[in-house]
């Protein structure tokens, strides 16, 4: 009994949940990510441009442009995510673009762009 609840428990949740996100994948032009930080034990809004990765944040009383520190494609359809994940040093934050999978990370500096692999280092003679 209880391995039949579960199993099909299991599937109505996925069918109730399962629209949530096809809508979520079918976004236009702008899409408003929150996140709620442990540590700064706040939360923050995140505004994002999804057809040319520039974003904004919430500052309580206004959008205020996140900082860019490079370059990035502008596109005629949605083509920029975010993702935003709690962890113990804070909120970590990236943006991908679907397009050509370039990817970066946000910090003080700005959002910065994340290297395929890391970079070659020269062995010893």
């Amino acid at each position: 009994m209880v391995s039949w609840l579960w199993k099909y428990g299991l599937l109505l949740g996925w069918l109730i949940i399962a629209p949530v996100s096809w809508a979520s994948e079918s976004i236009g032009r702008y899409q408003v990510y929150t996140a709620s930080s442990v540590k700064e034990g706040k939360p923050i809004a995140i505004k994002l441009d999804t057809f040319t990765g520039d974003s904004w944040f919430f500052n309580g009383d206004y959008w205020q442009k996140m900082k860019e520190t490079g370059a990035k494609n502008n596109y005629k359809q949605p083509s920029y995510l975010l993702s935003i994940t709690d962890s113990k040093g804070g909120l970590v934050i990236f943006r991908f673009s679907t397009v050509n999978g370039s990817s970066w990370s946000y910090s003080d500096n700005g959002w910065g762009y994340i290297h395929n692999e890391a970079p070659k280092q020269e062995e010893p003679n």
